[in-house]
């Protein structure tokens, strides 16, 4: 008997595996399998490589259309300028809220104009039949009798919009939209008439909000023929005449008499104050302060 040789444990081959003896008990089938995972395992050992990591996954790319949510509101100091709520402290947050979700109606704006949100929150008392009624009287206030009752909250709706916008990077794009709504406002205000021009802007309001739901603010900047259509086309226009004879009206309190001429104050013609030089009393021209009404 030959002397033992010391141990040395060697890596099995391929050759080695092939030429072992049958294990009893087992199936071929499962013999072959089971050598077939031995033979992966040392390809893998004597290669050195690992199975390679899977591929990282692309980054979500948001929507072009879409414009970033941002953060919830806060009124804590802490929040720094760009808290909306700090930049608008005269708007309810309610409200702020409802603008960046788009649920703010048309309807709704003279709740950004101090002159009339402030008023529509009195009660009065109100006479009904032969009871006494506590009653809101904020209808009055919105009529929205002028452009100027539209403008003015209207700025401070698209500041508040613009304002949410600038996470995204989209201001620039957003405001030049808007800017586009206003000069067509005015516009269409110089050649219908004021009721039709309520309806529209009203109906062009609710639309565009509906469409920034979705993300889309391009609709502030395009004139919508359909509501165009519908709520100007057959409405009253207005006439140059009427538009020129408002515009050589005189100013507040020019049309007074001039009282420092009946006073003996102002001899120079025409009048330095741009009032005229007539008699209070019978309205006759006078040429010097000695004129005496009969």
């Amino acid at each position: 008997m030959s002397p033992t040789s010391p141990d040395t444990t060697l890596p099995y081959s391929s050759s080695d595996l092939t030429a072992s003896p049958t294990v009893p008990g087992l199936t071929p089938e499962l013999e072959q399998g089971i050598l077939s995972l031995i033979q992966k395992a040392l390809a893998q050992q004597q290669s050195g490589s690992s199975p390679p990591p899977p591929a990282p996954a692309p980054p979500t790319v948001p929507p072009t259309g879409s414009l970033g949510f941002v953060g919830p509101l806060s009124s804590s100091a802490a929040a720094g300028a760009s808290s909306l709520l700090c930049l608008f402290p005269e708007v309810e947050a309610a409200t702020i809220t409802s603008i960046i979700n788009h649920e703010f109606r048309a309807s709704d704006l003279y709740k950004l104009d101090s002159r009339y949100r402030d008023k529509t929150e009195r009660q009065v008392l109100s006479l009904k039949g032969e009871t006494l009624e506590l009653t809101t009287n904020d209808s009055a206030y919105r009529e929205y009798k002028s452009l100027n009752a539209i403008a003015v909250p209207l700025s401070t709706y698209f500041s508040i919009l613009m304002t949410h916008a600038e996470a995204a990077g989209r201001v620039s794009t957003i405001g030049t939209d808007f800017f586009k709504y206003n000069a067509h406002l005015i516009k269409v205000t110089s050649e219908y008439d004021w009721s039709a021009v309520v309806g529209y802007h009203m109906a062009f309001f609710n639309k565009r909000r509906r469409e920034m739901q979705s993300g889309d603010y391009s609709g502030w900047g395009k004139v919508d023929m359909e509501l165009r259509g519908e709520y100007l086309y057959n409405a009253p226009r207005l006439s140059p005449s009427s538009s020129s004879k408002s515009s050589k009206k005189l100013p507040s309190g020019k049309s007074e008499a001039c009282r420092k001429f009946e006073q003996g104050l102002c001899s120079t013609t025409p009048c330095p104050f741009g009032r005229p030089h007539i008699c209070k009393k019978c309205k006759s021209a006078m040429t010097d302060a000695s004129h005496k009404c009969t």
